[in-house]
């Protein structure tokens, strides 16, 4: 399989753990590589404009993080019963409304995560109510849950997992002291086969400022 993505944002950073954890072989292609990727059934430009593409061991190319997470569950993963299937929607959507927030707060701290566009500065009083909520009914529902959604880990381990990572590691969130049981399931999931701190190249600061520009 190849894998056309940025891991240092959590769409691309998801599925590449997933892929690890699940120890499935792949190449990581940047996307300056997509030309040679091969299917002529498969607009070039199409996958360059997608966030995130899976070429499939058969030649076919899954477009959006979320379609293929899906397939390699379906693939792959552990079956879940349907408790755990609703415990699993509820947290990816929260996961999702978290991270959403999180970048709203953003804006105005990290210009390249703007994208040069301009923010009210006072937007983080409003967001961060938001995302301080969804992380504190994550931690929760997981309570003393060894993982988020069942005994093993999952993919909405994995996604979650890729959120906090990508906010931790490229602008600088912390994790709110009080929520313990986050600490503890992401020290679960970062000891587990496969899990390797997400390392930025030493130019990756440089680089973004340079492309979207600098406020200060």
């Amino acid at each position: 399989m190849k894998l056309y993505a940025n891991i240092f944002e959590p769409a691309g950073r998801r599925i590449d753990l997933y892929l690890k954890l699940l120890n499935e072989p792949y190449q990581l292609m940047e996307q300056a590589e997509i030309e040679g990727s091969g299917s002529a059934a498969v607009d070039i430009k199409s996958l360059r404009q997608a966030s995130v593409v899976l070429e499939t061991p058969d030649g076919e190319h899954i477009f959006e993080a979320m379609a293929i997470l899906n397939y390699l569950d379906e693939k792959f993963g552990q079956p879940l019963t349907k408790k755990q299937q609703q415990r699993a929607s509820v947290l990816s959507a929260l996961a999702e409304d978290f991270f959403r927030y999180l970048q709203l707060s953003l804006l105005h701290t990290s210009p390249y995560n703007a994208r040069r566009l301009t923010q009210c500065q006072a937007v983080d009083l409003i967001s961060q109510v938001f995302w301080r909520a969804r992380l504190e009914q994550i931690a929760e529902i997981m309570d003393t849950s060894r993982f988020l959604v069942a005994d093993h880990w999952t993919m909405t381990d994995a996604n979650l997992f890729a959120q906090l990572e990508c906010a931790t590691t490229c602008f600088g969130f912390l994790i709110p002291p009080h929520l313990k049981a986050l600490y503890d399931w992401r020290d679960r999931f970062s000891a587990l086969p496969g899990v390797k701190p997400l390392c930025l190249p030493e130019d990756y600061f440089e680089a973004m400022v340079s492309k979207f520009g600098n406020w200060y």
